[in-house]
């Protein structure tokens, strides 16, 4: 069950990380930041190493899973710790983008505290 909803969780995130300046741009209107998105290149070569961490989080987290079940050990922890590694990496990514874009940086820098 938990392999299925990080497939699901996997195949969904695809299409956002592919175009991360445009998820990024959304979020930062949604977050009521001033400013335009402008890191294009950053986003773009980020979102790929952000898929590619998925792809390969996920693969190698269904093959230890799949490998306890064959030797009938208990497995439903792996998808756990698979998900909080890769998502950590996958976060790391994101943050490297937001952070490296001027008018987010300046966005949050002028949001007062609430």
């Amino acid at each position: 069950m938990l392999l299925g909803l990080g497939l699901v969780n996997v195949l969904s995130s695809i299409p956002q990380f592919v175009n991360m300046a445009s998820t990024l741009s959304e979020s930062m209107k949604m977050l009521g930041l001033d400013g335009e998105f402008t890191n294009y290149a950053a986003a773009r070569t980020w979102g790929v190493i952000a898929v590619v961490i998925l792809l390969a989080g996920y693969a190698v987290t269904a093959w230890l899973s799949f490998r306890q079940l064959k030797r009938s050990r208990p497995a439903w922890w792996i998808p756990l710790v698979g998900f909080v590694i890769t998502m950590s990496l996958v976060s790391a990514c994101i943050s490297v983008v937001m952070f490296s874009d001027p008018a987010f940086v300046a966005g949050m820098l002028s949001t007062p505290a609430g």
